[in-house]
C-alpha cells in the first residue's frame, strides 16, 4: 500500500480538481510521479513548472490564484535544487549568455525595491516580477543540466508538454475565432520549431516526416488562434532554423535543398490540415479571415483588423511620453499609467505595455533595455554558433531551438509582452540553462569557506 505521504499527495491533487482546475491537478499528479521516478530531482521539478506555466490564462480572472500555485511548484523546484545542488548552490557556469543574463537578472531585481519603496501595487510588483524571475532560472539550469543525462529526456518531456496547450487551442478555437486566451500562446510554435529542428538534422526519411508531420499539429495551433504576432514568430523562428542549419559557404548548397523540401513538405501537408480544420471547427471563412488578418500586419487604413494597430500605436505615444521624463532608469516594476483608448474611449489603468521594449524601457529604462537586448542578442548567437558546432543531431537541435525561441519572442515582444507572462518563459529558461551549460568554459563558485585539502598519501 502506499505511503501516508503518497496518500496525502493524492489528495491535494484531488483537491485542486474539485477546486476546478484540472491542469494544475494534473501538472500536480505529474510532479507526484517525476518525485516517484526519479526523487528529488531537479529537472524533473523543472519540467513540472513548464508545464504548469504552459497551462496559466493570463485572462481568465483567475490569474492571481493560478500563479499562487504554481508558485507552489517553483518553491518545490528551488528546494529541489537546494538540497541536491548544496556544493554550488552559488555558482555560475561561465558562457556568453551568462553575464548579460546575470546583469538583466541583478537591474530587475533593483528596480523590484525601487517600485516596493515607491509604494506600487503588491499584485503588480508580483505579476511583473513573476516571469522576470522565470528568465533568472536558467543560471540554475546550466549549473545542473547534463547533456548525457537531461538532454533527449528534456527534448521528449517539452514535446509531450507542448500538446496541452495545443489542443485546449483547438477546442478554443471551436468555441470562438481569435480567443483572447490562445492568440498570444507561443509555446506550441516554439515546439513546432523544435520539431523541424530535429526533422532536418534526423538521419531517415521516416523520422524526418515525423518530426514534420508533428510539427504541423503545432504550427496548425498557431493558425487557428489568428494571432498576427504568432504568426510572425514563427516565420521568425523558422528563419533562424534554416539559416543555423543551412548557412552559407562550403556544402551550403546541399542544406539548402534539404531545408527546401522540408518547406514545400510542410505547406502542402500544410493546407492539407488547414482545410480538414476549416470542416472540424465549422468555420467556413476561417481561411479568408486568416489571409485578410495577414495582410493587415502593420496596417493602419479602416475596418476592424487595423483598428488594433491603431490603438496599439495610440498607446505608444502615451508611453514615450511617459518614458521621455524619465528615460535612462525608468519608473521601476508595478508602476501602472493610466490610458483612453481612442475608439472606445474607456479609461483605464495598465501594468503592461502592447510592446515588450517599450514596456522594459517604460519600467527599467535605457540601461534594462541596453541589458535585455544584450541578452537577447548573446542569446541568439550562442544558439547559432553551437549549433552549427555540434555534430550530435540533438544537441544541434537544441542550440538551434534555443536561438530560434529567443528570436520568435523577440518578435513576438513587437506586438505583445511574452516576456511579461510566465508561460514561455520557464520553456526559454531551460533552453538557455541547457545551452549555457553544454557551451560553458569553467565555472565562478563563490564559497563561504575553503574546500578541505585532498588527504596526501602515506
Amino acid at each position: 500500500m502506499p505511503s501516508a505521504w503518497l496518500w496525502l499527495l493524492l489528495a491535494t491533487a484531488l483537491a485542486l480538481l474539485v477546486l476546478g482546475s484540472w491542469a494544475l491537478s494534473v501538472a500536480f499528479l505529474a510532479l507526484i510521479l517525476a518525485w516517484k521516478i526519479r526523487p528529488f530531482d531537479f529537472l524533473s521539478s523543472f519540467l513540472v513548472v513548464i508545464a504548469g506555466s504552459s497551462w496559466i490564462n493570463n485572462v481568465g480572472g483567475r490569474l492571481t490564484a493560478e500563479l499562487g500555485l504554481l508558485s507552489v511548484a517553483v518553491l518545490i523546484m528551488l528546494v529541489t535544487y537546494g538540497v541536491t545542488e548544496r556544493s554550488r548552490l552559488l555558482a555560475l557556469k561561465r558562457s556568453s549568455l551568462t553575464l548579460p543574463l546575470f546583469l538583466f537578472v541583478g537591474w530587475t531585481l533593483v528596480n523590484v525595491v525601487r517600485g516596493v519603496l515607491a509604494g506600487y501595487s503588491a499584485k503588480n510588483i508580483n505579476l511583473e516580477f513573476f516571469p522576470l524571475l522565470g528568465i533568472g532560472t536558467a543560471l540554475l539550469v546550466a549549473n545542473v543540466f547534463e547533456a548525457r543525462r537531461d538532454l533527449r529526456t528534456a527534448l521528449i518531456a517539452l514535446i509531450l508538454i507542448g500538446f496541452g496547450p495545443t489542443f485546449y487551442g483547438y477546442i478554443r478555437a471551436t468555441e470562438q475565432a481569435h480567443a483572447k486566451d490562445i492568440y498570444t500562446a507561443a509555446f506550441p510554435g516554439i515546439m513546432g520549431v523544435l520539431c523541424v529542428n530535429l526533422a532536418l538534422r534526423a538521419r531517415t526519411r521516416a523520422a524526418t516526416l515525423g518530426w514534420i508531420g508533428i510539427s504541423l499539429l503545432f504550427f496548425l495551433h498557431q493558425l487557428v488562434t489568428l494571432g498576427r504576432g504568432l504568426w510572425t514568430g514563427c516565420i521568425a523562428g523558422l528563419l533562424v532554423t534554416f539559416l543555423t542549419y543551412a548557412g552559407f559557404g562550403r556544402g551550403s548548397g546541399t542544406r539548402w535543398k534539404r531545408v527546401l523540401m522540408l518547406v514545400a513538405l510542410i505547406i502542402g501537408l500544410g493546407l492539407i490540415g488547414g482545410l480538414q480544420l476549416v470542416i472540424v471547427t465549422g468555420h467556413e471563412d476561417f481561411l479568408t479571415a486568416a489571409g485578410t488578418r495577414f495582410t493587415s500586419i502593420g496596417g493602419t487604413g479602416e475596418g476592424m483588423e487595423s483598428r488594433s494597430n491603431l490603438i496599439r500605436l495610440w498607446e505608444y505615444g502615451k508611453v514615450l511620453g511617459l518614458v521621455a521624463r524619465s528615460p535612462f532608469i525608468g519608473y521601476g516594476v508595478g508602476y501602472s499609467f493610466t490610458i483612453r483608448e481612442p475608439f472606445s474611449g474607456v479609461t483605464r489603468d495598465q501594468v503592461f505595455t502592447h510592446q515588450n521594449y517599450l514596456q522594459i524601457w517604460l519600467k527599467m529604462g535605457l540601461v534594462g533595455l541596453a541589458l535585455f537586448i544584450w541578452m537577447l542578442i548573446q542569446a541568439i548567437r550562442l544558439g547559432i554558433r553551437e549549433a552549427r558546432r555540434r555534430t550530435d543531431p540533438w544537441e544541434s537541435s537544441w542550440f538551434a531551438t534555443a536561438a530560434a525561441a529567443t528570436a520568435f519572442l523577440a518578435v513576438l515582444s513587437l506586438s505583445v509582452f511574452p516576456f511579461g507572462t510566465v508561460n514561455e518563459m520557464f520553456l526559454l529558461a531551460l533552453l538557455w540553462g541547457g545551452a549555457m551549460s553544454m557551451s560553458s568554459h569553467g565555472k565562478l563558485t563563490v564559497r563561504w569557506r575553503p574546500e578541505p585539502a585532498e588527504a596526501s598519501g602515506g
